[in-house]
């Protein structure tokens, strides 16, 4: 088994390779690992896999379908907690207000779609409102 800093590499050169990187498994795979790892307190790792989870549902989402707009207003709303912890409250809040936006969207065709992540992003963005500049340095 590789080691974690090894499986972010790993991860990250798959997503950012361009060779078919934008796959629904890959974005995912980022998304839950950089999840993993903003939960262990790892925030600048956790913020570069949950960018590529960005850039990746936005990709398969370029086509207009709509299939992946849960995935990125996920991706967003976890990339605003990392951003948030980093200190870089003003992008916290427009990745918030991003992903608030896909999930009002989502909600207009079926009200019963997603509420807790709707929840959640209405939480951080006013969370993200209520931060002083200065505080959440991140550790790496």
């Amino acid at each position: 088994m590789l080691s974690e800093d090894g499986e972010v590499a790993r991860l990250h050169h798959l997503a950012t390779s361009g060779e078919g990187s934008a796959t629904p498994e890959i974005a995912h795979a980022a998304l839950g690992l950089g999840r993993a790892l903003e939960r262990a307190g790892r925030y600048w790792p956790a913020l570069l896999l949950i960018e590529d989870a960005v850039t990746l549902f936005q990709e398969l989402d370029s086509a207009g379908s709509g299939l992946f707009q849960y995935g990125l207003a996920a991706a967003l709303a976890a990339r605003s907690r990392c951003l948030r912890a980093a200190g870089r409250p003003q992008e916290a809040l427009a990745s918030s207000a991003e992903a608030l936006a896909i999930q009002e969207r989502l909600a207009v065709g079926d009200p019963a779609d997603n509420p807790e992540l709707l929840r959640d992003t209405r939480r951080l963005i006013n969370e993200s409102l209520a931060q002083p500049r200065d505080e959440g340095k991140a550790q790496s």
